[in-house]
């Protein structure tokens, strides 16, 4: 995490597992006092068909998780939207994940 003083970048490093799914590094590279949270939702649009209904899944059913900095996660193939929260709670920044 950058401080508001340095212009370098606190590092770990990192191994990642040996897995057959892709994996993803999480870093922190904002400078400045705000605190967010980042986090991941599986995206209606690749989430289909409810075999048991046949509806599509509500918003309620998609998988999330926050994700933490400075750490790698497994994600399955697929596409995901990422939220950026402030200290607020409110959505900052948002983007999708392929």
């Amino acid at each position: 995490r950058h401080d508001t003083l340095s212009t370098a970048v606190a590092f770990e490093s990192h191994v990642f597992a040996d897995l057959d799914s892709a994996q993803v590094a999480i870093f922190d590279t904002y400078k400045g006092k705000e605190q967010t949270k980042l986090k991941i939702f599986e995206s209606p649009s690749f989430v289909g068909m409810d075999k048991k209904e046949g509806r599509a899944k509500a918003d309620q059913d998609l998988r999330s998780e926050e994700l933490r900095y400075n750490n790698a996660v497994a994600v399955s193939p697929g596409v995901y939207n990422l939220e950026l929260d402030g200290q607020d709670g409110l959505e900052k920044a948002h983007s999708q994940l392929v």
